[in-house]
């Protein structure tokens, strides 16, 4: 299934209703990659436990995207194409990739970073060069928020990739915030769309 190509500025909302559509075509599916294909094309796999509540709407209830969006796709996708193991893919033109001996480093400096922090803020993150495995999404965006900006500085042969780096980090701590004045988010919207006309250049 392709998507068709939609105006930034003008993006169409996730609704309650949208998501019931989704489960349902996803559970009507006949054969398992069926199934597996609408479960990637809509981003979700199975009704969340809460769903029996009536009172509770999927498209405000939940974190669905941000999750998925950054924790599960797009800040693995990075780190993997920075280390050049992004599907096959090269640098091309560009020269965003980090040497390995330069991700050992890092590796064991985030493995440090964090022996130091109250479980209470992060959970154990592990080497990230040696234990990907382990990472939850709760780790990615740990990793990515608060040592990224700090253990990737300099690291990159050319500034932009770690200034495009910090970009993505301030967009999503301010779509953290519990409350979003009307300015920040046409601040947030114009960041987000510059976010990603950088990154397919």
């Amino acid at each position: 299934m392709t998507r068709p190509s939609i105006d930034p500025r003008n993006l169409p909302l996730r609704t309650h209703r949208h998501f019931i559509h989704a489960h349902e075509k996803i559970d009507a599916a006949t054969s398992k990659k069926t199934r597996e294909k609408l479960e990637k094309y809509y981003g979700i796999r199975h009704y969340p436990i809460l769903h029996r509540v009536s009172s509770i709407d999927f498209a405000v209830s939940f974190p669905w995207e941000w999750v998925h969006l950054f924790c599960e796709n797009t800040i693995p996708n990075l780190v993997s194409l920075a280390s050049g193991n992004f599907k096959g893919i090269d640098v091309g033109d560009e020269d965003y990739e980090i040497s390995s001996e330069v991700w050992e480093e890092i590796g064991q400096e985030t493995e440090s970073a964090v022996q130091d922090i109250p479980a209470t803020y992060a959970r154990v993150v592990p080497n990230i060069v040696k234990d990907r495995s382990y990472y939850t999404a709760e780790s990615w965006a740990f990793w990515f928020m608060y040592l990224a900006p700090t253990i990737l500085k300099g690291r990159f042969a050319d500034n932009k990739y770690y200034e495009h780096l910090c970009l993505l980090v301030k967009i999503m701590k301010t779509t953290l915030k519990f409350e979003l004045t009307l300015q920040e988010i046409d601040e947030l919207e114009e960041e987000i769309i510059r976010w990603v006309q950088l990154y397919e250049e």
